[in-house]
């Protein structure tokens, strides 16, 4: 279906990118390294870690190790109706989680049965594959959101807005070593700083500068090890 697509990652290194989906990635064999915003995160098998949409992240993931990236488009987000609680999402699971809190297993039963029926192709599965990743939304909303500020905002729910920001982040993400500023962008898109600031903060949960330092920060960490 195209509201949601799997990825495997096996034994090879993603570089530092951004998507307009919401992700969730599954450990499935090995250890996987996942870099999303500042943070870092070891993911082993059955460890699960969402990330959401227009983070920018890479994936370190060596020799006999892979993960399983499950994508979420942003139509599907907004037919569940959690599109306005994204930015506020935070899971992270470990591997020896399990039994802890049922809501860690169901996350990981729901992620398995996805993956069996996107790989089956068919109707009958693609209908089980939307049931199955709606279940696993819907816990993570309940379960897995930060406490949102009284002056959160909602977020719009037009494709135009979409659009834009992802053509924005395409730029920052092109030109992130050079000079760049709120007005300059702004300009490029022929709207107000204001409110190109307000929906950057409402997408990503993060001012634009705290994304353009985590991303020059990333950026040159990854040069260095290079």
């Amino acid at each position: 279906t195209a509201f949601v697509t799997i990825e495997l990652i096996q034994s090879q290194n993603v570089p530092i990118k951004f998507c307009s989906d919401f992700l969730v990635l599954y450990g499935l064999k090995g250890n996987t390294t996942v870099i999303s915003g500042k943070k870092q995160y070891e993911i082993e098998p059955g460890g699960v870690l969402a990330s959401n949409p227009f983070t920018h992240y890479s994936i370190q993931c060596p020799k006999e190790s892979g993960i399983a990236v499950l994508h979420i488009s942003q139509e599907m987000l907004q037919i569940t109706g959690i599109h306005n609680h994204l930015a506020h999402i935070r899971c992270y699971i470990k591997d020896d989680s399990s039994g802890v809190y049922r809501e860690y297993d169901h996350i990981r039963m729901y992620f398995a049965r996805a993956l069996k029926s996107y790989f089956e192709n068919s109707k009958q599965s693609d209908i089980q594959l939307f049931t199955d990743v709606s279940q696993m939304l819907s816990i993570l909303v309940t379960y897995f959101t930060a406490s949102e500020s009284s002056d959160h905002l909602q977020i719009q729910n037009d494709s135009d807005t979409l659009e834009r920001l992802n053509r924005i982040m395409i730029y920052i993400h092109e030109h992130w070593r050079e000079p760049l500023s709120i007005i300059q962008l702004a300009q490029r898109e022929y709207i107000s700083s204001g409110y190109l600031s307000r929906s950057f903060k409402a997408y990503t949960g993060k001012t634009f500068t705290e994304y353009l330092m985590e991303l020059r920060l990333q950026n040159a960490a990854h040069d260095l090890k290079n």
